[in-house]
């Protein structure tokens, strides 16, 4: 068989109209994987993909294998198998936007590993009286400031119906 380097590629194929699953079979050894076949002729991976072919064209493939060596080489992370108990432990109460910022790689693998949904969505030391914390916090601030120094808080009291308690602009007295 001809090596790997040496194979012509989809874009440069004679025939235009060929079956590219079929050109796959002719050019391509059938040990070839997945991500081989993308590292060396994209396109051919890309139309085969596309045209819904990649089962046809390499029929082996095991999608819950692949799942495992995919999951188990993050494991080796340092996140370890517990990627929540990281969290915990290095970014307690952090919200999901702030996670995101600060440590990515977490944020995604939390994802992956369906555990996003345990990690808050926006900040909770407003209390149950969000109009108190800004009154004890931020007196005096119009909503444009408060936007500015603390956009949490105002987007909880905007969604809360509560800005009617925080003035729009300081009054200009002529």
């Amino acid at each position: 068989m001809i090596p790997l380097e040496d194979r012509i590629k989809w874009a440069e194929r004679a025939d235009k109209n060929q079956n590219p699953a079929n050109f796959f079979r002719q050019h391509y050894d059938p040990d070839t994987t997945r991500s081989q076949l993308a590292k060396k002729d994209c396109a051919l991976y890309r139309i085969l993909s596309r045209k819904r072919l990649l089962d046809e064209a390499i029929p082996d493939f095991d999608h819950e294998t692949s799942e495992r060596v995919r999951r188990a080489r993050t494991e080796v992370s340092r996140f370890g198998n517990d990627p929540f108990a990281y969290y915990q432990e290095h970014h307690a109460g952090l919200t999901r936007g702030q996670l995101w910022k600060q440590d990515q790689s977490l944020y995604q693998r939390l994802r992956s590993d369906g555990l996003l949904d345990q990690v808050p969505v926006t900040r909770t030391d407003f209390g149950n009286d969000p109009v108190a914390y800004y009154q004890e916090h931020y007196a005096g601030l119009t909503r444009g400031q408060l936007k500015k120094q603390d956009p949490s808080l105002y987007q909880r009291l905007r969604r809360n119906g509560l800005l009617d308690n925080v003035p729009a602009k300081p009054i200009k007295i002529r």
